[in-house]
């Protein structure tokens, strides 16, 4: 009669514990599905690319799309931003650094159509303090960009265990596990 409970018991156990496992990898599949789809809308076509990069390329026409984004290159910058501009080297290879003027400059424009080039922008010790202010800044300003046309997407801090500011900021889709990050503004 004893066996009876204990074999009950453990059935019931063992089936709990099924179930939980099932839901659980449910669960992490929907989420990696989520964060799939997410990524394929944010991330730019090879057209959207091509079409930025011409104008960039262009003398005159760059200065006119930079133009549409002064205001937020001045909240970055200060006055001083297009003379930031003018003394960063240009090209595809500074507008994919997003420390650099021309990178920052490329991921807003990008984030202005509702793109994004990165899903995380590490924030580390080497950076000087006033480099990732600007990062942090950045960052900000292509999460509202961003939220215009996709709500629900904010930006998070994930705190490397080293120091308080040195870690990632990603997008919250990217993460699993809400519990190691926090906002940074």
């Amino acid at each position: 009669m004893f066996e009876i409970f204990i074999v009950l018991f453990g059935g019931i156990y063992y089936g709990c514990k099924a179930i939980h496992h099932h839901n659980r990898k449910r669960k992490e599949e929907k989420f990696d599905l989520d964060r799939k789809r997410i990524n394929d809308l944010l991330r730019p076509s090879k057209k959207e690319i091509n079409e930025i990069e011409y104008v960039l390329r262009d003398p005159v026409k760059r200065w006119e799309l930079i133009d549409t984004i002064k205001e937020e290159l001045m909240e970055i910058y200060g006055l001083s931003w297009k003379r930031e501009l003018m003394h960063s080297a240009e090209g595809y290879g500074t507008w994919s650094i997003y420390e650099q003027p021309w990178g920052i400059a490329y991921n807003i424009i990008l984030s202005k159509i509702g793109k994004v080039t990165n899903s995380r922008y590490p924030l580390v010790d080497i950076l000087r303090p006033y480099q990732r202010q600007r990062i942090i800044k950045m960052c900000q300003m292509i999460e509202k960009n961003i939220q215009t046309t996709y709500p629900e997407l904010k930006i998070v801090f994930i705190p490397n265990p080293t120091s308080e500011y040195v870690g990632d900021l990603c997008w919250s889709h990217c993460i699993y596990n809400d519990t190691v990050s926090r906002s940074l503004w």
